[in-house]
C-alpha cells in the first residue's frame, strides 16, 4: 500500500478514536510528498475535515511545492481562499512588522508601552542578524527569548484589549481586521486570526 493511501485510510476513517497519526518512517521515503498529494486530493474531493500540518522545521513542509500541486490540479482559487501558513507569533511579527505597519499601529494604539518594548527588541534582533560570533549568537538568542516570552505576549494582550473595547463581537472584530485600514495590521502580524475561515494549515 502506498504511503498516500495509508494517510488517506487513516484520515478519512470516521471511527478514528483520537485524530492523531504517527507515520514513523526513515528520511527519503516520500512522507512529505505523500502528505502534499493527499492534501490536494482531499481538498479537491471537498473533504469535510480540517487539515493541520504541524512541524518544528519549515523545510518539512515545502509550501511552494504544495502551491505547485494546487496549481497543477486547477485549484488555485481554493488554495488562496483556504490555505493558511502559520508561524509562531513572535516569528510572524519579526517578519511582518515594517515601517508602514508601525506607523498605523502608532496611530491606532498611541502611547502603548508594550509596543515600544516590542519594537525596540525587534530592532535589536534585526541589527544583530549578521553577527555570527559566539557572543553575538548568544545575545541574539536572549533577545529572541525575551521577544517570545515577554514582549510579544504583552503586546498581544494590549491588542486584544483594544479590539475588545472597539467591538462587541468576534465577527465585528474579524470584519474590521479584514476591511478597516485602521485594523488590517492585526491580520498582517497575526494571521492566525483567520483560522476559522480556512480549511488547511501549516
Amino acid at each position: 500500500m502506498k504511503i498516500k493511501d495509508i494517510i488517506r485510510k487513516y484520515c478519512e476513517d470516521v471511527d478514528t478514536p483520537c485524530g492523531l497519526f504517527l507515520l514513523d518512517m526513515p528520511t527519503g521515503t516520500g512522507k512529505t510528498h505523500s502528505v502534499l498529494d493527499f492534501i490536494v486530493d482531499y481538498v479537491k474531493n471537498d473533504g469535510s475535515k480540517r487539515i493541520f500540518f504541524i512541524t518544528t522545521q519549515k523545510k518539512n513542509l515545502q509550501v511552494d511545492k504544495l502551491e505547485e500541486r494546487f496549481e497543477k490540479a486547477g485549484l488555485m482559487k481554493e488554495y488562496k481562499e483556504r490555505f493558511l501558513e502559520l508561524e509562531s507569533n513572535s516569528d510572524s511579527i519579526l517578519e511582518s512588522l515594517d515601517e508602514e505597519v508601525e506607523k498605523v499601529i502608532r496611530s491606532c494604539l498611541p502611547k502603548v508601552n508594550s509596543f515600544e518594548n516590542l519594537l525596540q527588541t525587534i530592532n535589536i534582533i534585526r541589527a544583530m542578524k549578521d553577527d555570527t560570533s559566539k557572543s553575538g549568537r548568544v545575545a541574539k538568542e536572549k533577545f529572541e527569548d525575551d521577544l517570545r516570552q515577554k514582549y510579544e505576549p504583552a503586546f498581544r494582550k494590549d491588542v486584544k484589549q483594544a479590539l475588545d473595547r472597539a467591538f462587541k463581537t468576534s465577527d465585528e472584530k474579524l470584519n474590521a481586521i479584514k476591511k478597516s485600514d485602521k485594523w488590517k495590521w492585526v491580520g498582517t502580524l497575526y494571521p492566525s486570526v483567520f483560522t476559522k475561515e480556512k480549511k488547511f494549515y501549516s
